[in-house]
């Protein structure tokens, strides 16, 4: 199995090193139960401990695993959604502007559980022309 991740990673793993890491990293923190490890039981182990300089491969290996999403849907949707509204904006707008729309498009849900008075009030109060 450590020799299909590091192949996954091609380069960025040392597959002897990761071995003996992940073999003291169980050693030092067993399980209450005689189960496979979760990922999160990992991440708790090797955050809550004081061993973090001696398991430098484990945590690239976590590091990897939290920053590569498992689908490509999230951003497949975001440039979707970029699309509409380029193409409905025009493309006379700045880039600035973009993003801040994409962004407010993209997590519409959050977006409509703001308080608008109270982002109202915050935005006259912040100047006196306003």
């Amino acid at each position: 199995m450590v020799e299909f991740v590091v192949n996954h990673y091609q380069g960025d793993l040392d597959a002897y090193r990761l071995a003996a890491q992940l073999t003291s990293l169980v050693f030092l923190h067993q399980p209450e139960e005689a189960q496979a490890h979760k990922i999160q039981d990992i991440i708790q182990a090797v955050a809550s401990s004081s061993v973090k300089a001696m398991l430098p491969q484990v945590l690239k290996l976590l590091s990897l695993y939290l920053v590569c999403p498992a689908t490509t849907a999230t951003a497949e949707r975001t440039f979707s959604e970029l699309r509409r509204l380029k193409t409905y904006l025009h493309s006379t707008m700045g880039q600035r502007r973009l993003n801040s729309l994409t962004i407010l498009s993209t997590y519409r849900d959050e977006v409509d559980k703001l308080d608008l008075d109270k982002l109202l009030r915050v935005f006259v109060c912040g100047n006196e022309m306003r």
